[in-house]
């Protein structure tokens, strides 16, 4: 792999895998592209300094781990992006390669605190017919009630054409 040893706009180094927002959030940065560069690269088992760690898990598993962030429903619009292992500076590393979103911005877990309608007029006639109070107050009215009711919180995946609320039952 020919990449940098500093990081820069279009490349991030991450020393391990663990956290999984850190992980999405650097996904989220390099698929926005603000420098225009058409994306970029995210290396795991590098520390910030440039210098790769020993003992990076670069299993096949740890890759479909890595790679099912992607579809979790998490990063809106879903990023495009090849994960593999590769090797820097002598040592097994994680890459992820992010592509520039055609869409921007990718935001991460977002489905709660941003009005971002796929149908604005739909959206404004199921208003002005009665069926909506208030925009951007749903999904914090469902959460407070299932907190009163001792339910465990809603889940949600969202993709390309449509999205999923998951309730569930204390009993």
């Amino acid at each position: 792999m020919t990449l940098g040893t500093q990081e820069t706009a279009n490349l991030e180094f991450k020393r391990e895998a663990r956290d999984r927002n850190a992980i999405r959030e650097a996904i989220c940065a390099l698929a926005n592209d603000l420098p225009g560069v058409g994306g970029g690269h995210l290396i795991i088992g590098v520390d910030k300094s440039g210098k790769p760690v020993r003992e990076i898990d670069t299993s096949d598993q740890a890759l479909l781990g890595l790679t099912s962030i992607r579809d979790e429903g998490r990063i809106l619009d879903r990023p495009s992006m090849v994960v593999s292992q590769a090797v820097y500076q002598g040592q097994p590393v994680i890459q992820i390669e992010v592509s520039a979103s055609r869409t921007p911005p990718v935001r991460f877990d977002n489905v709660d605190r941003v009005n971002d309608y796929r149908n604005p007029s739909l959206a404004a006639a199921m208003k002005s017919l009665g069926y909506v109070n208030q925009f951007g107050r749903g999904i914090g009215r469902i959460r407070a009630a299932l907190r009163r009711n001792g339910n465990p919180g809603p889940g949600f995946v969202v993709d390309d054409a449509s999205w999923t609320v998951t309730l569930r039952s204390t009993v």
